[in-house]
C-alpha cells in the first residue's frame, strides 16, 4: 500500500469516527433539551395548580 493510499485510508477512518462522535453529541444534546423541556412543563403544571388553589 502506498503512502498516499495509507493516508486516504486513515482519512476515511477519521471521518467515520468524527461522524459517529458528532452523532453521539447531537443525541446527547437532544436528550438534554428534552429533559429541560420536561422540567419546564412540570414547573408550569405546578404553577397552574398553585394558581387554581389560590383562586
Amino acid at each position: 500500500m502506498s503512502e498516499k493510499d495509507e493516508f486516504q485510508k486513515n482519512e476515511i477512518k477519521y471521518s467515520i469516527w468524527n461522524t459517529k462522535a458528532e452523532e453521539i453529541h447531537l443525541e446527547q444534546n437532544v436528550k438534554n433539551r428534552a429533559n429541560s423541556f420536561k422540567k419546564s412543563l412540570n414547573k408550569l403544571g405546578e404553577a397552574a395548580k398553585m394558581d387554581d388553589e389560590i383562586n
